[in-house]
């Protein structure tokens, strides 16, 4: 039995060294991958900053006298009820049954 951490004579002292070296560019290339991830997240989240206080400020403005434009576009579900037309609700017995009553009310 051979003791623990001991080389055998067909390994010799460079196989530890190689086995090492591999080991350490994996490592390397994984923080590189990691690294790429942080900034393509922290890219995300400072576009989603900039949007948010363009959100924020025009809330602020609309307060201040300017309005915000929202406006309600009727759906497929509406037009077919205002028109008297078949509308075609695929899976809806997949739908929660508070939906169902609301279609069938």
């Amino acid at each position: 039995a051979e003791a623990e951490g001991a080389f055998s004579p067909s390994e010799g002292p460079q196989a530890g060294t190689k086995e090492e070296g591999a080991k350490a560019k994996k490592k390397a290339k994984k923080g590189k991958k990691a690294a790429a991830v942080v900034a393509a997240v922290q890219a995300e989240w400072t576009r989603f900053e900039a949007q948010l206080v363009g959100a924020e400020e025009a809330v602020l403005r609309g307060s201040s006298g300017a309005t915000l434009a929202f406006a309600f576009v009727e759906g497929a579900l509406i037009r077919a009820l205002q028109t008297g037309r078949w509308l075609l609700l695929d899976e809806i017995n997949l739908a929660p049954p508070e939906a169902l009553e609301r279609l069938a009310g």
